[in-house]
């Protein structure tokens, strides 16, 4: 099991380079098959363009939700979920119509 304290790796979670930074590190334990937790304390800066980069991206190049079974989040806010489910379900919407 891979963690990812999102502090060591970027400043906030509100861009879209933050976005691409995680996704590129989620991308490499999703090939190995590696189980990650991903720990957001001290994130409190939240916004679709880092989830959409990150997860969307994801589920999108996956075409599958099914990477997110290797993904744990950890010490996320309550606005920091509802904006992570928002972009799962976009995704999920997106994949359905394309």
């Amino acid at each position: 099991m891979r963690t990812i304290i999102l502090k060591d790796l970027i400043k906030e979670c509100a861009t879209k380079e933050s976005g691409t930074l995680l996704y590129n590190e989620l991308e490499q334990s999703i090939n190995a098959k590696e189980d990650i937790t991903i720990d957001f304390e001290s994130m409190d800066k939240f916004a679709g363009a880092f989830f959409n980069n990150s997860f969307g991206k994801l589920i999108i190049t996956h075409e599958t939700d099914h990477v997110l079974k290797y993904i744990t989040l950890k010490h996320i806010s309550p606005t920091g979920r509802f904006i992570y489910d928002l972009t799962i379900n976009n995704a999920l919407w997106q994949l359905d119509h394309i």
